[in-house]
């Protein structure tokens, strides 16, 4: 068998080794920062192998392992041993990949890929580093260290795509499960609108066949309520649009500054015929100056829309709604009010996520649920927010709160 070499402490060093260190250096470095880890993985087993190392060898008093990172870092001894103090010459040697053995101990390298990345220490117990034995066990110890590292290394690499996937596994689950609950609501919500606008063509087709002035007047009747249904449903199709949007990340801000006043308004226009059919006391008070923001007006109006679609909703026949525009010194908010039927403390916190319904009457038939959580969403991405305070059968008031922009004439 060919014996291990090694180099005595007390020897002359020669230019060789020192290029050959130079040579380690930088990749022994790499390489000890890819096995050694915060949590060192099986370290028990590589004490167990120094145990052994020592229990086999009667000339060894105790055994330490290092591993070398910019400072060299203890990784586990064993047995009585004093730790013996290496010159800059003794680690050009042991990292040209060579046994070093002198005074009470023997240093053999540890090499994983043919890159030393650290090095086993044997104290001895009054022999020298001649024995032949104990070269050799400590040069099979340090190659079993080394795989067991390397295995280490890979059952490392090994756990961590495992989380991964058990990660993405579970969000591809919650996707799907959302997926299906949308669809199902999505299929819900879209049939009682396209149900009645049928009803209504149905009956227009009587009355189209019967004539007559009192037909007439009926044909006007359900082509109101055909065009109402009509425009829930493009309502709920463009909710479902901004939330395929949000989802995807294809999303866009077009920023503009624009007096608050001037939206708000538009869409209060809009809904106010809807507030008037409930017999609803509703009113818009805007802000006495100008309550300049800088936003996506489209996105701004879907805000206000949502709030007050909602109000005007879940606000029972002859309630009141007022929505009013407030301008602060560093903000400008927008207020819904109503005297709706209002939302439990409990559930506040849920009404901003993706398809929740609070409420089990005829007034959440038309509701998709997304509302508000595309409302909160856009005031998010315009670096503002929503609020909501409520009482049961009391009513709600929702605040939308934007950054105010001055503008100098």
């Amino acid at each position: 068998m060919e014996q291990v070499q090694y180099v005595r402490r007390d020897e002359d060093r020669t230019s060789s080794s020192k290029k050959r260190y130079g040579r380690y250096s930088k990749i022994r470095l790499d390489q000890a920062y890819k096995y050694a880890f915060e949590e060192f993985y099986g370290k028990t087993t590589i004490t167990e192998h120094l145990s052994k190392l020592v229990e086999k060898n009667p000339i060894a008093g105790g055994a330490y392992l290092y591993l070398s990172l910019i400072q060299d870092v203890l990784l586990t001894k064993t047995g009585e041993v004093e730790e013996a103090d290496l010159t800059e010459s003794d680690e050009q040697i042991l990292f040209s990949n060579t046994p070093l053995g002198g005074g009470d101990h023997y240093f053999q390298p540890v090499a994983v890929k043919g890159h030393v990345i650290g090095y086993l220490a044997v104290q001895l117990s009054g022999v020298s580093c001649d024995d032949i034995l104990l070269r050799e066990m400590a040069d099979a110890y340090s190659v079993l260290i080394a795989r067991e590292l390397e295995i280490m290394s890979r059952q490392r690499q090994f756990d961590v795509k495992l989380q991964q996937i058990a990660e993405r596994e579970q969000e591809l689950e919650k996707k799907q499960e959302y997926n299906l609950r949308l669809l199902s609501i999505t299929s819900h919500d879209l049939n009682s609108p396209i149900s009645a606008i049928s009803g209504y063509v149905d009956l227009m087709g009587e009355c189209i066949k019967r004539g007559g002035q009192d037909n007439y007047n009926r044909l006007n009747k359900y082509h109101r309520r055909i065009d109402l249904g009509l425009s829930e449903v493009m309502g709920m199709l463009k909710q479902f649009s901004d939330l395929s949007k949000i989802e995807s990340g294809t999303i866009s801000l077009n920023l503009v500054e624009v007096n608050l006043n001037w939206p708000v308004r538009k869409v209060c226009d809009l809904l106010e015929s809807q507030a008037i059919k409930k017999d609803i006391d509703f009113t818009l008070e805007l802000s006495e100056g100008p309550a300049f923001v800088k936003a996506d007006v489209v996105k701004l109006k879907r805000i206000v829309y949502n709030l007050v679609s909602n109000a005007i909703k879940y606000t029972p026949v002859g309630g009141r709604i007022v929505v009013k525009i407030a301008s602060c010194s560093d903000e400008v908010r927008v207020v819904v009010k109503d005297t709706g039927i209002g939302i439990r403390k409990r559930d506040q916190s849920k009404i901003f996520a993706p398809s929740v319904k609070l409420d089990k009457s005829k007034a959440d038939a038309l509701s998709s649920g997304l509302g508000l959580y595309i409302a909160s969403f856009f005031a998010n991405l315009m670096d503002g927010a929503i609020s909501v305070a409520s009482k049961l059968q009391q009513g709600s008031l929702f605040t939308v709160r934007l950054p105010r922009v001055k503008v100098y004439k």
